[in-house]
Order: C-alpha cells, then sequence, then structure tokens
C-alpha cells in the first residue's frame, strides 16, 4: 500500500512596501511642519530699521512702505518705479480704507531730508496717519 501525498505549494506573496502607510506618516510630517513653523514676511529689500529708545510700541499700519538706501520704493508688495506709481497706489488703498494707517520703514542711512519729503508726498496723496518704524534697542 503506497499512499500518495499531493503536496500544493502556494506562492508567498512578494514583499511590499506599504505605500500607504507611508504616505501617511509624511502627510503628518508636513502638518506638523506647516503649523509649528514661524512664517516670517520677507522685504524685498533689505532695510535697516533705525534704533529709537522714545519710539512707543504701536503696532504697525496695515500698508507698509519700504524706503531703501538708494532710493528705492516698495509699497505693500509692489516695486514702486515713479513717485506717481506710488501717489496712484496710495490714493487706492484710501479709496478702499479712508482710515487706512501708513508705515514707513526707511533704512537707517537714508537721509533726513529725504525722509521728511517721502512723508509729505505720502501725506498729499491723501494719508492721514503715517507712522515711522523704529526699533528698540
Amino acid at each position: 500500500m503506497a499512499y500518495q501525498v499531493e503536496i500544493e505549494r502556494t506562492r508567498k506573496k512578494p514583499r511590499t512596501v506599504g505605500l500607504v502607510p507611508m504616505i501617511n506618516v509624511i502627510l503628518l510630517m508636513l502638518i506638523f511642519f506647516v503649523i509649528t513653523g514661524k512664517i516670517e514676511h520677507v522685504d524685498i529689500i533689505p532695510v535697516n530699521i533705525p534704533i529709537s529708545e522714545q519710539s512707543s510700541h504701536t503696532a504697525l499700519g496695515e500698508e507698509i512702505i519700504t524706503l531703501g538706501r538708494h532710493d528705492e520704493i516698495v509699497a505693500g508688495d509692489d516695486v514702486m518705479f515713479s513717485l506717481d506709481d506710488l501717489h496712484r497706489w496710495v490714493h487706492e488703498r484710501i479709496k478702499k480704507n479712508p482710515a487706512a494707517r501708513f508705515t514707513i520703514k526707511a533704512d537707517a542711512d537714508m537721509e533726513a531730508y529725504k525722509l521728511i519729503d517721502m512723508m509729505k508726498y505720502i501725506e498729499d496723496a491723501g494719508a492721514q496717519d503715517v507712522v515711522l518704524a523704529a526699533q528698540q534697542p
């Protein structure tokens, strides 16, 4: 009596890397870094803000005009190529919000008469509330 035994061979499933768990981990890491990361606005032109011991701790205005030491002008995120462009930009902002507050971030090495002329020019364009940004030591 001979027994005949049939052995069925089953192939093992090939090992695969589960992409779904890996994608989940990567997305969780992305969300973590987006939430915990500090997002900081980068100025188009670098400005060395003057130091003032008498500056009051006032919030910056919603409209920021940056003046570089080489007569560069950036209003908001727009580069101004002429004073007429700046005049139009200020006038448009005042149309949208008559109580708009304008903050001037001028370079510490900028000549004072240029800064005063620029502040007068912005006020002549219709701005009522113009402040100069300064940092405390």
